[in-house]
């Protein structure tokens, strides 16, 4: 790395070194004296005293408890691994409850009390529900946790300097465990957002080289309904890989720079995979200090999977001091924004500046905010720039998003920002430190979870961010365990400030336990919006609410406020797992009992401006797919466009889709022999046998929405939607026809006499010996993307008219169309096509 790049990777941090030497403003009072250090024989008899307690614990609950112990704990805890005492519970039955969608998990902690034991392990067995539907095994992971050592006591104190927990070694199978050592182990359960909700039964087991395994009964609920597959809150996050050398480190480093090996190096041969593995955990592979353009292979790669909420399409501090420096940065900055056009993901883009920037340099900020406002209209404009009032008090008048620190947010003041048409969000770095929550290796790791669900669901940020998540100080990739030799250290004398990440075999992506709590915290929160919406739109059809509903109004709206127990400020605020639990399941309780299970208040489009950008889109579904009691009883007649319903979310276990039917032209051929619905929520319709799937209910008025795409090497591919459909199945049925053909996308056909009229020169009419009279309106512009991509699709069918909507673009309407109810169908014609993100919005 050359002495110019170092001098960068040092400089562009520098501005975080303003918000450490403000810390004591802002974070409460230092506490006295830290406690005398512990003598080596006191900690020792501690520690022996701890596994004498825990040994007994375990006797008492009936493990055998001669060789190998086994304890339980939330993954909300950090369980120290060696000359420390510990509380900790016996394993007895183990319970997980999770929403589809979502990863939750806990640890298995082994103790040794009979000398050192080899080859330990954690295993499941696929697990089964009442109705022999599994949860596969495959969908729980079972990764040995790793070891940091720090060696110093950083600025914010602990209680500890030593072995901490950390990274979560997924590429190491069975270790060793050290006598009086206690080793953990990270149970991480996924539930595909098309696992079908219920109880599932099955065991883990924990087993050591030369002796008797011990086997646990384990337990998952999975929920009705699902969390969104993108953060669902607006995050803005670096990843960008560097390091920080210590003083008496750089000669080293700099020899270190020299080797591809070197972390910084390393991790480039794996980028998909570290994109996909931070989006997995709610993170948009992002820089909010890139003066080039973003990555738009990954930005595209993430819109494809349905993961992209908001990247930086570059920073645009100190515009508007040298003119020079100005042009050259407005010319990389339209490059980036005409790409982010192109690709249709403007609505994600947001543009970053102005690092924690003083009063002084208001009016700069200003004038630089005019005139990227005149150049990039659409852009999200956010700033980190030291203003109390959010641009209500200053000459800052242009900037769209205010980002404080944690500890500087108001909510008062930020609602009446909102009313002025500004964003709020909030962050931390090297700061706060205790009694506020933050994320350093020694702070509980539910700090911070509780930040990014509860406290986030109290206090209502619009967004998250954080300068970094990356600066790796390691010689080399963390290659064995579970102690390593990864240099906790990261920014300056700080342990995981800035590094959230750590770098596995070969460069691969290892996460840590305070990156799953991150995940988990945000996870959390969207229960709370689950909730919220189901509440919102419960109050909007107060007047057809049976009793029940009523009831259960009135229970939710109880409910959803976070309790003070859990978190009565951002100082003041429970450690306890159990507490945290107590509130998220009684959230997913009541969405269960609502039965609105599909309610996505994100919409397909959830962007940088979050929930704000909503106003006037259809917001959430509002019962699941085919639920006629949920749908009488919410007064389902009674809604509007701007209310909708997500379909196609879940296949049962026989196959099918709950409201939906299929037809097929070979007698006795399943659904699920041509439609399946793959983990990541996208409907593969295999085409043949042709047929389609079809809603049981009629429906005549309604808005269509849903994204489709070619697979790759498609050189025919084909499909379509087929609405007001009447008489009797066949290929095909009398009905009007979306035309999702390959390079006729937005065509219409009306099909064994359908009527509809349309410019008489664009207007076929025809007659066919299988499908009677056709007409045909050919689409009057092409925005198909390449085979491969997603396109979004919305038909809009209103009395006699019918409009299509391909990628944004009005491509076709009908007019004089036949208005009667009718069935709507997907149909699968011959060849492969791909569905996701079907919502349908019924006016009549």
């Amino acid at each position: 790395m050359s002495t110019q790049t170092r001098r960068f990777s040092v400089l562009r941090l520098l501005p975080f070194v303003v918000c450490c030497l403000i810390l004591p403003a802002i974070a409460s009072a230092s506490p006295g004296e830290p406690p005398p250090e512990p003598t080596a024989a006191s900690q020792k008899a501690e520690r022996m005293e701890a596994i004498a307690r825990f040994q007994k614990a375990c006797a008492d609950a009936g493990q055998p408890a001669n060789a190998l112990l086994v304890g339980l704990a939330s993954s909300m805890e950090k369980l120290l691994p060696r000359h420390t005492p510990f509380d900790l519970k016996p394993a007895r039955q183990i319970e997980v409850s999770l929403a589809r969608n979502e990863k939750e998990s806990f640890q298995i902690a082994v103790v040794p009390v009979a000398g050192a034991l080899k080859k330990v392990a954690v295993s499941v067995s696929d697990l089964k529900s009442a109705t022999e539907a599994v949860f596969p095994r495959s969908h729980i992971r079972c990764d040995v946790v790793g070891y940091l050592e720090t060696k110093a006591r950083p600025p914010y104190g602990t209680s500890h300097i030593g072995w901490w927990p950390d990274p979560i070694l997924d590429f190491l199978g069975p270790v060793d465990v050290a006598d009086s050592d206690l080793q953990s182990f990270w149970i991480r359960v996924r539930a595909s957002k098309g696992q079908a909700p219920g109880v599932y039964r099955g065991t883990l087991t924990v087993s050591a080289e030369g002796v008797a395994p011990q086997a646990f009964p384990l337990t998952v609920r999975v929920r009705s309904f699902a969390v969104p597959a993108h953060s669902p809150l607006p995050v803005a996050i670096t990843f960008s890989p560097h390091d920080y050398p210590a003083d008496e480190s750089q000669p080293l480093t700099g020899e270190w720079r020299s080797s591809p090996e070197y972390p910084v190096h390393a991790w480039k041969r794996h980028k998909l995979a570290w994109a996909e593995m931070l989006a997995d955990y709610y993170i948009n592979y992002d820089s909010l200090y890139r003066h080039g353009p973003p990555d738009f292979e990954v930005v595209k790669h993430l819109h494809e999977r349905g993961q992209l909420v908001a990247f930086n399409l570059g920073n645009f501090d100190g515009l508007a001091r040298d003119a020079a420096a100005a042009s050259e940065a407005l010319k990389g900055l339209r490059t980036a924004y005409e790409q982010a056009v192109k690709l249709g993901v403007l609505d994600h883009a947001y543009i970053y500046g102005f690092d924690e920037c003083k009063p002084e340099r208001f009016p700069d900020l200003e004038q630089t905010a005019q005139t990227l406002r005149r150049e990039f209209a659409g852009a999200l404009l956010m700033t980190t720039s030291y203003d109390d009032s959010y641009g209500l008090d200053t000459v800052v008048k242009t900037m769209d998003a205010w980002c404080p620190l944690t500890p500087k947010f108001n909510p008062d003041q930020a609602a009446k920002a909102r009313a002025a048409g500004r964003r709020v969000w909030w962050y931390i770095c090297c700061g706060p430190h205790h009694p506020h929550a933050n994320m350093f290796i020694e702070y509980p790791a539910i700090e911070g979870r509780l930040l990014m669900g509860a406290m986030t669901a109290k206090q209502r940020p619009d967004g998250f961010l954080y300068y970094q998540v990356s600066i790796w100080n390691s010689r080399n990739p963390i290659t064995s365990g579970p102690f390593t030799d990864w240099d906790p250290r990261s920014w300056t004398t700080y342990h995981g400030d800035g590094a959230w990440t750590c770098v596995g075999p070969d460069g691969t992506p290892l996460p840590t336990i305070r990156l799953e709590n991150f995940r988990d915290g945000l996870e959390d929160y969207a229960y709370a919006v689950i909730l919220e919406e189901i509440i919102r739109q419960r109050e909007a059809a107060a007047d057809t609410l049976s009793p029940t509903q009523r009831d259960w109004l009135a229970q939710a709206k109880a409910a959803l406020p976070v309790p003070e127990t859990l978190v009565k400020s951002m100082t003041e605020y429970s450690r306890e797992p159990a507490q945290l639990h107590a509130w998220r399941d009684r959230i997913a309780d009541l969405i269960d009992a609502s039965g609105m299970a599909d309610v996505n208040p994100w919409g397909p489009n959830f962007g940088a401006r979050g929930f704000a950008a909503q106003q006037g889109r259809p917001p959430a579904p509002t019962l699941s797919p085919g639920g006629k009691e949920a749908a009488r009883d919410s007064g389902e007649q009674g809604r509007t466009a701007s209310q909708a319903i997500e379909l196609l979310t879940v296949q049962n276990p026989d196959g099918e889709f709950a409201g939906w039917r299929s037809f097929h032209e070979t007698p006795g051929a399943k659904t699920a022999e041509v439609w399946q619905l793959q983990p990541d929520g996208v409907l593969v319709c295999q085409g043949r046998p042709r047929g389609y799937l079809y809603t049981e209910r009629d429906y005549q008025d309604f808005v269509l929405q849903f994204e489709w795409r070619y697979p790759p090497g498609a050189t025919n591919s084909n499909g379509g939607a087929l609405i007001r459909m009447t008489g009797e199945h066949s290929i095909w049925p009398r009905c009007l026809e979306f035309q999702l053909n390959q390079n006729q996308a937005g065509d219409f056909w009306a099909i064994k006499g359908y009527e509809f009229t349309g410019p008489a020169d664009q207007l076929q009419v025809m007659t066919n010996a299988t499908f009677g009279v056709l007409r045909h309106l050919k689409r009057q512009a092409d925005r198909e993307k390449p085979v491969g991509e997603w396109n979004q699709f919305e038909g809009i069918v209103e009395g006699g008219t019918v409009t299509q909507k391909v990628n944004g673009t009005v491509v076709n309407q009908a007019t004089g169309c036949e208005v009667r109810p009718g069935r709507i169908l997907f149909t699968a014609e011959g060849q492969e096509i791909h569905f996701r993100n079907v919502r349908l919005a019924p006016r009549r």
